[in-house]
């Protein structure tokens, strides 16, 4: 994605950083970007569905969230 940047070229990413990326900076930007979107074009159709299990010791909760717009 930054090719050019030395800085991506040296920057890792492990469990707790890519957590703390994704509840504090993508989480909260798509729920407004998707909230905003529902205000502004009155949408008519969405679904969440949302699923738990177990697998080789790993707990899986995949959300998954569906519109038209």
């Amino acid at each position: 994605m930054f090719h050019d940047s030395d800085f991506a070229k040296k920057f890792s990413c492990a469990r707790t950083k890519t957590e703390a990326i994704i509840t504090s900076v993508l989480a909260p930007y798509l729920i407004d970007a998707a909230m905003e979107s529902f205000e502004e074009n009155d949408i008519e159709f969405w679904a969440i569905a949302t699923y738990g299990s177990n697998h080789d010791g790993l707990e899986l909760f995949p959300v998954l969230v569906q519109y038209f717009d």
